[in-house]
């Protein structure tokens, strides 16, 4: 059973602007030698390339079309060789840098979700136990760090490894792409390319089912909703109910999770929920299962309605926590302005920056959003001084199959020219959690923030179990506990971006930031200050050695600073 033929909505005026400004941009990436959008720390990107194919299409030049089939072939000679029976079955290479994955010495189906889990605890154990070991010989800091990063190189060096050797993700990303296209570009295509792009796109399916099933790399909630999108399309498109019946259970389960707490795991996270809002809105619009886009328009209007809950319009960003986040500043990282940009009108959100989301605006702009009309007015003017406190279920990626979740608690205050968030109840491992954060207007006009991180000395924000954060937040305080339940140093600390920053503004007791005072009792201890990209960091060392640490307590009291008319 073929997909019926359907036409995208003609643009309105705010769609057609973001369309064309993005295309320009993306147009004067093209290297025409490989096919694919240059990106010069990485390569050739192959996901922004598959949104760039989509975007040749809808503009529909001669041109354009025969520049997409040239990107779709480099696109499809990008998916990896695989097994059915390998993790990375169907996914497609990050960049054309990416090397094929390691040929692992057991069949990846036998590779379960608790081997997964307890092999990670081992090899997290043992790094703890070498690296310990390592520094009773007398190594420095430094000397460890490069020697631990030498063992597991080697000892990861025959199995592919999620997220280092291959990302998942992209068997979704492309998907979705290749779907769109699809349902309303496959005239332009010839009868050859479609086949390829429908051999292609088995491989990805099996192997997003698979992961779906098997539960060995548990998918995010923006990730669940373009597999049930892909799953439902090419279910229907080949005639598979097996794939169309999968979909509508997965769908009424994600729903059904998400109204426990009216809230979808990665709660608060302005980058999920731009992937969210698109692969919702794509839902509402290809032809797929009647049931699933009716609970893609119900699970949209939900997500706009948590987002006017947090979101502060004079200072342009959600109020933390966050349970994810890559940025804590979205317009540095989310397509969350240009939603709103579409969805308000622009007599009501001015046009949105260009961020490294660039290439998911094609995607954006093409489909649009749906804001509800009663929820319209809190996103285009601030609404009023608030204390909000909302539960949500988050999702451990890493945590024990069968416990990998846990109620949290969110907690946010917010005010004219500031806001406060703090996170509560989280087990969350992921070195992507911003469990208390703060915004507020600089004397310049512009808007500075800090949150709340932990990291290895040395290292990036990266994996680590057991550091638990209990926090909350009322008007101008917050509280933060931190425990630590891991036997190797550690720094926990808060990252400042603004404007005007200088290292002199930071005392023990008092952070004189421009815009903000904030008194601090950090129950003694007294930091290390240290420049960073953005700004500053404020760094309190955690020392496993040393028992008294293994509680940290925070009181910062807040005393905004009145804006310069």
């Amino acid at each position: 059973m073929m997909n019926q033929k359907k036409t995208l909505s003609p643009l309105g005026r705010e769609q057609k602007w973001l369309f064309d400004e993005t295309m320009a941009r993306m147009d004067a990436q093209y290297d025409e030698a490989c096919g694919l959008l240059e990106d010069r720390a990485q390569g050739h990107g192959v996901r922004a390339s598959s949104h760039y194919a989509v975007g040749l299409l809808a503009r529909g030049t001669e041109a354009d079309r025969k520049r997409a089939q040239t990107v779709l072939r480099a696109i499809l000679s990008m998916q990896f060789e695989s097994r059915p029976e390998d993790v990375f079955y169907g996914v497609f290479r990050r960049n054309d840098r990416e090397e094929q994955p390691p040929c692992e010495p057991f069949p990846g189906m036998h590779f379960t979700a608790y081997s997964r889990y307890y092999l990670d605890k081992w090899q997290e154990r043992i790094q703890e136990l070498f690296g310990r070991s390592l520094g009773e010989e007398g190594y420095t800091a430094e000397e460890i760090r490069k020697i631990k990063r030498l063992y597991q190189r080697a000892a990861l060096s025959t199995v592919p490894v999620i997220w280092k050797d291959f990302d998942p993700n992209w068997r979704e990303f492309i998907g979705v792409d290749f779907a769109l296209i699809l349902q309303f570009f496959s005239e332009e295509l010839d009868g050859e390319l479609i086949r390829e792009l429908d051999a292609a796109m088995e491989r990805t399916v099996e192997g997003s089912l698979a992961r779906y099933l098997d539960y060995v790399c548990p998918m995010n909630t923006n990730i669940e909703l373009m597999h049930i999108l892909i799953c439902a399309f090419f279910g229907e498109r080949w005639g598979r109910q097996d794939l169309i019946s999968h979909a509508v259970e997965a769908g009424r389960s994600l729903e059904e999770r998400y109204l426990e707490f009216h809230s979808v795991s990665e709660y608060n996270s302005t980058t999920y929920y731009s992937v969210d809002l698109m692969a919702l809105s794509a839902m509402r619009q290809l032809d797929i299962a009647p049931e699933l886009a009716e609970m893609a328009a119900r699970l949209e209007a939900g997500i706009w309605e948590d987002i006017a809950v947090m979101y502060h319009p004079g200072l342009k960003n959600l109020s933390g926590p966050f349970s994810r986040g890559y940025e804590t500043d979205m317009r540095l990282h989310s397509l969350i302005p240009a939603l709103l940009y579409l969805g308000l009108g622009e007599e009501k959100q001015e046009k949105p920056g260009f961020n490294c989301e660039l290439a998911g605006n094609l995607a954006v702009a093409l489909l649009g959003t749906r804001i509800p009309e009663q929820v319209k007015g809190h996103l285009a003017a601030f609404s009023g001084e608030r204390q909000v406190e909302t539960r949500f279920r988050e999702l451990m990626e890493r945590g024990c199959p069968g416990d990998d979740s846990s109620v949290c608690v969110a907690e946010a205050f917010l005010a004219e020219n500031y806001m406060l968030g703090a996170l509560r109840g989280s087990r969350n491992t992921s070195g992507q959690l911003r469990s208390a954060a703060a915004f507020w207007k600089a004397p310049d006009g512009s808007v500075s923030n800090f949150v709340l991180l932990r990291r290895e000395p040395g290292e990036k924000c990266e994996h680590v179990r057991t550091v638990y954060f209990n926090n909350r937040v009322r008007k101008n305080h917050m509280g933060i506990q931190v425990t630590w339940e891991l036997e190797r140093d550690m720094e926990l600390f808060f990252a400042i971006a603004g404007c005007g920053l200088s290292e002199d503004m930071i005392a023990a007791d008092c952070w004189r930031l421009p815009g903000m005072t904030v008194h601090v009792n950090a129950d003694g201890r007294t930091p290390e200050v240290r420049r960073s990209t953005d700004g500053l960091e404020v760094v309190y060392p955690y020392r496993w050695r040393d028992v008294s640490a293994r509680s940290m307590r925070f009181q910062l009291d807040f005393e905004p600073q009145a804006e310069k008319k």
